[in-house]
């Protein structure tokens, strides 16, 4: 009887544990595809015009608890008239280890290139 009370306890304690893995877990993935919601929207705000294309630094998001937070940089991309856009998006948990990071990087045609060449062919010049 008392082995089988002490087995019964331990299996207990072992789903317990399995439980809170899974909910932690759940949480993670939940984070992970709100942080991939975000960076998405933001790209597509600056794709659209919406948003400037310029570098930004750590700015907040508007998110469900506040703790959302998305930095951009701007930078020459590998070929000319290309621009590699990278928005990064940051969960600061309150401490519970609930911190989550997405990054989402995406060649764009550089405006300014596009411009340059409407105005040169609109003014009857060659591309």
């Amino acid at each position: 009887m008392f082995l089988a009370l002490i087995l019964l306890v331990g299996s207990l304690a072992v789903l317990g544990q399995h439980v809170s893995l899974g909910v932690r877990a759940a949480d993670e993935a939940r984070l992970r595809t709100k942080a991939e919601e975000f960076a998405t929207t933001k790209m597509n705000e600056v794709l659209a015009g919406i948003e400037p294309l310029q570098t930004v630094g750590e700015a907040p998001l508007q998110g469900d608890d506040g703790l959302w937070s998305y930095s951009m940089t701007v930078a020459a991309g590998p070929a000319e008239g290309l621009l590699d856009v990278s928005v990064t998006v940051l969960h600061e948990g309150l401490g519970d280890g609930t911190n989550e990071a997405f990054r989402l990087q995406q060649f764009v045609r550089d405006p300014a290139v596009l411009l340059d060449a409407e105005v040169s062919a609109s003014s009857g010049g060659t591309l």
